[in-house]
């Protein structure tokens, strides 16, 4: 663009002129020898001979902020997307503080840049914490009815039915599995079939009947393909399953297999190095003794880990009522 194109260009008001610059030249301004009509140096010459790939370079005309914004060339579409956002979005330094939860909606409906992912999420996170409220403060009735429509993972989708749990509210003992298994399901009820008999022989030989026990899951629905259930599906029937317990309010809590202790526990050492111990669970405030052992299942597979789980239930037993083992000795 010569001379004259330039000023009728500026005379227009057009926007910034674009001129073409080979990359590493200096950038051509309005006297510029090439501009006016001067002859350029012999190295000058040699790139017009010799031309290497061109660049398109915006040279602004006092434009407004956003006006610039639009005709520039960035670098990079990413890098640009975030320079604008900073500028447009930057809070000033007198701003006070605000809330990104509660700004959330407004955000999305407005549709602020480079803001959307983060007022999702701290919509997600408010609607979480707010879920978490409301199990905290529910009644058994309430929380069964959450548990049976729960849509908190994806075993929602898979599910025939949420296996919630069976037994007396409230317990002495709890007992917790890992997860349904298709017998659980389709019976409705957490250690069912032949693994149910065994477990309910044993407590009463323990002298921790029926009648003074609840059965229960870490997750409440079955895995598909009969696999074990994942860590995102363990966290998220936590809430629930700690909601549970402090309903139950019971003077021992009885793990049935790795997952559970483990998942009970918050720790990843094996059920051999957590058996023969009793540990410590916080439940509404206060320590309730847990003791971990076998699931029923295993010993039908594993007959010879029987004598092991017996001595397990009474190490709760004599946790749970000491008074009494002390009677049977």
């Amino acid at each position: 663009m010569n001379a004259d194109q330039q000023r009728a260009w500026r005379a227009l008001d057009l926007g910034p002129t674009l001129l073409v610059r080979r990359p590493g030249a200096a950038a051509v301004s309005d006297a510029s020898p090439a501009v006016a009509g001067v002859t350029p140096p012999a190295d000058q010459a040699a790139q017009i001979a010799s031309p290497a790939p061109l660049e398109a370079v915006a040279v602004p005309v006092n434009l407004p902020v956003n006006e610039s914004a639009v005709f520039a060339a960035p670098a990079s579409p990413v890098a640009h997307a975030g320079a604008a956002t900073q500028g447009q979005n930057a809070p000033a330094a007198d701003d006070p503080p605000v809330d990104a939860a509660a700004a959330g909606a407004g955000q999305l409906r407005r549709g602020a840049p480079g803001q959307l992912l983060a007022a999702a999420a701290a919509l997600q996170n408010k609607a979480a914490d707010d879920e978490l409220a409301a199990v905290a403060s529910m009644d058994w009735p309430a929380l069964s009815r959450t548990i049976a429509s729960c849509q908190r993972c994806g075993l929602c989708r898979s599910r025939k039915q949420v296996v919630a749990g069976r037994g007396t509210t409230p317990a002495r003992w709890v007992l917790i599995g890992a997860a349904p298994g298709a017998s659980e399901e389709a019976a409705g009820e957490p250690v069912a079939g032949k693994a149910g008999r065994l477990l309910d022989a044993m407590l009463t030989a323990a002298g921790g009947g029926k009648q003074e026990v609840f059965v229960l899951n870490a997750v409440q629905c079955r895995p598909p393909d009969q696999r074990d259930p994942s860590a995102q599906e363990l966290a998220a029937c936590r809430p629930l399953v700690q909601r549970q317990l402090e309903l139950l309010a019971p003077a021992l809590v009885l793990t049935m297999g790795q997952i559970s202790a483990r998942t009970m526990l918050g720790n990843d050492e094996t059920l051999e190095q957590l058996r023969g111990k009793v540990h410590q669970l916080s439940v509404a405030q206060r320590t309730v003794p847990l003791v971990a052992t076998y699931h029923p299942e295993h010993l039908l597979r594993e007959s010879a880990d029987k004598l092991k789980s017996w001595q397990d239930l009474c190490l709760a037993r004599s946790v749970a009522s000491p008074q009494s083992d002390d009677n049977a000795a």
